[in-house]
């Protein structure tokens, strides 16, 4: 089973407030309901747009790459065949269905209110006259040494915080990690497996989203071909052309 490249195609769009917003708003516009099949519709959409995304930080981005790993397991799902889902398993598809509709209801929630907030402008109501609750003050018999007193009390009942201690970030595996690994191994041996490829025995969902995309994108490149003899075999990796040293992928 031979996979390759297709469809090239650029979009531009307008900046949105967050990954969910974009995912809303290419559902809407191809005038699909939210479910799965429209998720895996707009995903090489949305793949795109993240690929082009200059003017965020890495806080924003990172929940645009987050949602965009999630679209790119479903759509591996699609192409690559894969065992039923067991029952401790959560469905990915699944829950960003329901966090996109979600969002669709808070966000024409927050359409209505801020139409109705505008109307209100318009209007002014007279507010209800309130009674005289006033009491009339005591006076306060404390001197400035006893409010620094029951002050310097207070500080002795306050826990000194316990100090923080850094942690050495984790290592992120990145895509630029995985063509160099695939570059090398290539060197050593003329194929290998998609499972050789993972950096360590028990490799994290992050891992396999970053392997699996920078295979795809080296694909698409044709420097690569991957084939499966048999149905949930192994999947086999396999130099199509010379990798420069050059290539980049962006993550």
């Amino acid at each position: 089973m031979l996979i390759d490249a297709h469809d090239i195609y650029t979009i531009r769009l307008d900046q949105f407030e967050g990954p969910l917003d974009l995912l809303l708003h290419l559902i809407e516009r191809a005038e699909l309901d939210i479910t799965t099949i429209a998720l895996a519709h707009v995903a090489d959409q949305y793949l795109r747009y993240v690929r082009a995304m200059t003017d965020r930080n890495a806080g924003q981005m990172s929940s645009f790459v987050f949602v965009a790993s999630r679209l790119l397991v479903m759509k591996s799902r699609a192409i690559l065949p894969q065992t039923p889902t067991s029952a401790s398993e959560p469905d990915e598809s699944v829950d960003l269905v329901r966090q996109l509709r979600e969002y669709q209801q808070f966000k024409e929630a927050a359409a209505f209110l801020r139409v109705r907030d505008q109307m209100g402008l318009q209007h002014f109501a007279k507010a209800p006259s309130l009674p005289n609750t006033s009491v009339a003050s005591m006076p306060l018999r404390m001197t400035l040494d006893d409010l620094l007193g029951v002050w310097q009390m207070r500080m002795k009942l306050v826990d000194d915080p316990a100090p923080t201690i850094p942690l050495p970030a984790p290592k992120i595996l990145t895509v630029g990690d995985v063509v160099t690994s695939i570059r090398e191994r290539f060197l050593r041996m003329p194929r290998f497996s998609f499972l050789e490829l993972l950096p360590r025995s028990q490799p994290t969902r992050v891992d396999v989203v970053v392997s699996l995309w920078a295979v795809l994108e080296m694909i698409k490149r044709r420097v690569i071909v991957a084939h499966q003899d048999d149905i949930f075999g192994p999947i086999t990796i396999k130099q199509a052309a010379d990798i420069p040293t050059t290539l980049q992928i962006e993550d």
